[in-house]
């Protein structure tokens, strides 16, 4: 899939991963860091979306979570991940707010997924260390 070309920018060192949003990008991410021996935690807030990660075992351990609530990410550890992807795309105002709440938290690495430029430029300003294009980077 080129449109996870970004996986050539993560920082070598880290071997867990943090996943936010398992839609169609976020699974893809799950399932190719999964497979190249990372442990992966994936989160969405849509319980079905989190029962299908685990049925088709792309990720070490996912759970259902409201990622816009700092509390939220605190219990279920994602501020001690040294990279977290936030893969939530078409809902700008939970993927703005989830990426502040990450940076917030302490996380020294956050990618983000964005929908359009101005998505990204938002998203650099509260402190995605990258933001990716995967649908324009096919």
């Amino acid at each position: 899939m080129k449109s996870l070309n970004f996986f050539s920018s993560l920082r070598r060192e880290t071997r867990q991963f943090a996943v936010i949003g398992l839609g169609r990008f976020g699974r893809a991410v799950c399932g190719t860091l999964h497979k190249l021996g990372y442990e992966v935690l994936g989160t969405d807030i849509d319980e079905a979306l989190v029962a299908q990660v685990l049925a088709e075992k792309l990720a070490s351990s996912a759970i259902e979570l409201d990622s816009t609530k700092p509390n939220a990410l605190k219990e279920a550890g994602i501020f001690e991940f040294d990279t977290v992807i936030i893969a939530i795309g078409n809902y700008l105002e939970e993927s703005i707010i989830t990426t502040l709440n990450v940076k917030e938290g302490g996380v020294k690495y956050v990618v983000s997924k964005a929908s359009s430029n101005v998505h990204g430029k938002l998203l650099q300003r509260v402190g995605a260390d990258l933001v990716v294009f995967p649908e324009y980077q096919v």
